[in-house]
């Protein structure tokens, strides 16, 4: 279930780059840099782009829902960003949604309320974060067939590290129907 799949995955996100009080499980990278943010509303962020992921692919048996961790440095190696990305398999974003992704209302989903991206953007924004949304395509060309989704979250507020730099930029975890079994 998608409560089972947040109960595992919420702290290694979490506590890898928000600085939350759950830990990392001891198999993941090193946490990459904190960034400063609101624990609540981080993890409401969390959850809407995971849950929209695994509504994306719960009628697929091969359905799954990535997230990945990562930094963004400048050319001198500086960090600038801290980066979530949320990636699915599913159909992806209908055209008339990936324009208007963000406002409220918008939605496909028969239940839904048109609601969670558009709060997710409200909180991104008050975290001085960028957002992005972008449909996957199977080759490299405009009209190739969408093979899922993609959502990524850049923040450049950090918060201030005791420890030294940290080497490790990305952390990888695969959540949905087919990384269950």
């Amino acid at each position: 279930t998608s409560r089972e799949v947040f109960a595992k995955v919420l702290p290694a996100v979490l506590g890898g780059i928000f600085g939350a009080a759950e830990r990392a499980p001891e198999d993941s990278p090193k946490a990459l840099p904190r960034i400063l943010g609101d624990a609540t509303q981080l993890r409401q962020v969390i959850h809407n782009l995971v849950q929209n992921g695994l509504d994306a692919v719960a009628d697929r048996p091969d359905g799954q829902v990535e997230l990945i961790t990562s930094t963004a440095r400048g050319e001198h190696g500086e960090l600038r960003a801290v980066r979530l990305t949320v990636i699915d398999n599913g159909p992806g974003f209908a055209d008339k949604v990936l324009k208007r992704a963000f406002e409220p209302y918008v939605t496909t989903k028969a239940k839904g309320t048109g609601l969670g991206l558009a709060v997710v953007k409200k909180i991104a924004d008050e975290h001085g974060a960028r957002l992005r949304v972008a449909n996957l395509r199977a080759g490299n060309e405009p009209d190739a067939p969408v093979t899922g989704a993609r959502v990524s979250l850049s923040f450049s507020n950090f918060a201030p590290s005791k420890a030294g730099p940290r080497n490790d930029d990305t952390a990888s975890r695969t959540v949905g129907p087919a990384a269950a079994r």
